[in-house]
């Protein structure tokens, strides 16, 4: 009884000692604190863009009115009438700019609040930073071992699938890192600058300029980030067991999640942005939109931990199958 007992307590052990030892690697090499500094620079721009979004927006709500009031519209009937918009194609109808532009005004400037900003820099690092960081983050962790030639020593001293399990921790934590430095560096920015006031959309009868992210908007972009960074992390962890190589799969992988349009429902792009998407959609710098037929956001969480699984069955085959632990 004790002997069955005591084998997942040494597994439970096992995967603890190797995940503190990656995270010590971490640390100590300032994975972390670079990070943390990518983190930074990616949220100044974030509340940076932000504000220019929301200086736009309530320019282009003035020259409206101006333009209405010119050819004698009575501005504050179509304030207060419905809007009707109609998408045919790359064409859209809009029955009344007026308020359409006051709407897009009103939600732009009511993100200029600390949850706005915090929501937005998470959405920025979390869609655009932190998956290329966690990726990378894999990468490096996963061949470290193999170029140091310890990898017998780790794989002695605990199992293989607590290391590869470790590796990814880690990973994800290297890109969290990078979202908590752009979320700071989005607040303290966003109370530093003066973004553009509410003032023109002041009128009489019409209601106050809304917090539009709020608590729940935050919170959801927060979860967002945080599943890009511990999927792609392990993504990358899976890259570098299986090719042992560093920069032909960063190179790729950086050209493909930039460069290459999220291709469907399936793509795991898609299913991690569905994260925010479904539970708080935002109209951040981003403009990030839910996907045409993406699933609900519990079966993309559950089929994107199903695929993290697989790949790391699929890097620990790599290992075992290997001839030798050297280097690659």
């Amino acid at each position: 009884m004790r002997a069955g007992s005591g084998v997942p307590h040494s597994a439970h052990a096992g995967w603890l000692r190797a995940a503190e030892g990656e995270i010590r690697f971490a640390w100590w090499s300032h994975h972390f604190l670079w990070m943390l500094l990518g983190g930074l620079v990616a949220g100044v721009f974030s509340a940076m863009t932000l504000n220019g979004m929301a200086a736009n927006e309530a320019r282009a709500f003035e020259d409206t009115v101006s333009d209405a009031r010119a050819n004698g519209v009575d501005v504050d009937a179509e304030l207060h009438a419905p809007i009707h918009v109609q998408v045919n194609g790359n064409n859209t109808t809009i029955d009344n700019p007026v308020r359409y532009d006051y709407d897009r005004a009103r939600n732009a400037l009511g993100m200029l609040r600390p949850a706005g900003y915090s929501a937005n820099a998470a959405q920025v690092a979390g869609f655009l930073l932190a998956p290329l960081v966690a990726f990378g983050a894999g990468l490096t962790l996963s061949v470290k071992d193999f170029r140091l030639r310890t990898i017998r020593v780790r794989a002695v001293r605990s199992r293989l699938g607590a290391l590869e399990s470790a590796y990814a921790l880690t990973a994800g934590l290297e890109g969290i890192a990078t979202v908590i430095g752009a979320i700071a560096a989005a607040l303290a920015t966003g109370v530093l600058t003066a973004g553009p006031t509410s003032s023109a959309l002041v009128l009489d009868g019409l209601e106050p300029v809304p917090d539009t992210a709020g608590p729940g908007g935050v919170a959801a972009w927060t979860c967002f980030a945080v599943v890009a960074a511990l999927f792609f992390g392990t993504v990358g962890v899976a890259a570098g067991l299986l090719t042992r190589a560093l920069i032909a799969p960063m190179g790729v992988f950086t050209a493909f999640h930039l460069m290459v349009p999220i291709l469907g429902p399936l793509d795991p792009r898609a299913m991690v942005l569905s994260v925010g998407t479904a539970l708080a959609p935002l109209s951040g710098t981003l403009q990030l939109r839910p996907i045409s037929g993406a699933l609900p956001t519990t079966w993309n969480v559950i089929i994107l931990a199903a695929q993290a699984i697989v790949l790391l069955l699929l890097a620990r085959i790599a290992l075992a199958i290997r001839p030798r632990w050297g280097g690659p």
